[in-house]
């Protein structure tokens, strides 16, 4: 798939109301495996249909001018090694309001878990390998997880989300078993959770900072320079919270891809190729499918001051919890699954 074909938000909306349900498809029926001889893990793709060509294209939404909600942790509070943004269904900036992303991707996946849930109730899955003789494709989980969060843990209590988060993870460059033992670990620290060691890793996504335009192209056709560490380091898994801030505005490509495990029958979402950045400031601690008319969207707020958080901080805190106290599973609480993802075919 050309990345010129990214599909926009409004294109995702379109579609939905145009076809329902079917607007999304899944050929469940012939999954990827890890491994053929022991599959712990299933990858599905996932696919949309078209609303002006009529026709199922890969799932990749192009969104532009969103605001990070959910920033990232440094490397020792993060539970796993796994990098997370969240943005808002909708957002709370008034020049930002008419931005679709948020709903488009809640479409997504509350379509994602009806036809799950469906599926589940009229036994075309199960996880139960004795209905095979019914007919039903066996995965190891037939329980629907998206990147959609409607609930928070506030003093024991589950709340519900006025304004729902919506999660992309940032993956991190692939290592042989070979190439890892030769990794430096970030001192002696190790993820909260799981304490694993916090090796330094490349991104897997190249990150551009949209406040530093290139005079030219460069040799590698680049429009803008690669973002920075507070230290002038190029970003990596261990200093990327220092430029991908909280409130920052972020454009990119969303990649879709249904990934089923023991955990859960997965929607995944990650965050392709690359990654155009207005840094917050204000916040302490090649052709890659864009036009032309896409960047002077980005741009429109570059000459304004920084983004800052919303004045009526009251009213943004009733909104956006403070990360600690976000359930990232709406429906256990759960840390999102650590597995590998397929590559593009």
């Amino acid at each position: 798939m050309s990345l010129n074909q990214a599909i926009k938000p409004e294109e995702v909306l379109e579609s939905f109301h145009k076809y329902g349900d079917e607007f999304i498809n899944m050929n469940i029926e012939k999954p990827r495996v890890n491994d053929p001889n022991d599959p712990k893990v299933y990858y599905v793709d996932i696919t949309m249909k078209h609303p002006k060509t009529e026709k199922y294209e890969k799932l990749v939404v192009k969104f532009i001018n969103v605001s990070v909600r959910a920033g990232i942790k440094p490397p020792k509070e993060r539970p796993y090694e796994q990098i997370k943004i969240a943005i808002l269904r909708n957002e709370i900036k008034e020049e930002l309001k008419t931005n679709k992303c948020g709903e488009a991707i809640e479409c997504i996946c509350k379509t994602f878990t009806n036809k799950v849930k469906e599926w589940g109730r009229n036994g075309k899955i199960s996880d139960d390998k004795n209905d095979i003789s019914n007919g039903s494709i066996i995965f190891p989980s037939i329980k629907a997880r998206t990147p959609l969060q409607t609930t928070v843990l506030k003093d024991n209590k589950t709340i519900m989300l006025e304004n729902p988060m919506l999660w992309f993870n940032l993956n991190v460059k692939r290592y042989s078993l070979e190439e890892k033992e030769k990794l430096q670990q970030l001192g002696n620290e190790k993820y909260k959770k799981d304490q694993q060691k916090v090796l330094i890793k490349e991104l897997a996504i190249k990150i551009f900072d949209l406040k530093k335009r290139l005079p030219r192209k460069n040799k590698d056709n680049e429009m803008f320079e690669y973002g920075k560490s507070n230290t002038g380091e190029l970003l990596d898994n261990t200093n990327i919270h220092e430029f991908l801030t909280y409130n920052s505005l972020i454009n990119g490509l969303l990649n879709f891809q249904v990934v089923i495990s023991s955990n859960s029958f997965n929607l995944n979402t990650r965050i392709d190729k690359s990654l155009y950045v207005l840094k917050n400031e204000n916040f302490n601690t090649l052709n890659d499918g864009f036009e032309d008319d896409d960047f002077n969207d980005m741009l429109q707020f570059k000459e304004s001051e920084d983004l800052k958080p919303s004045a009526n901080k009251e009213v943004e805190q009733s909104i956006i919890p403070k990360t600690s106290n976000i359930i990232e599973d709406e429906s256990e609480g759960e840390e999102y699954e650590e597995v590998e993802e397929t590559d593009d075919e």
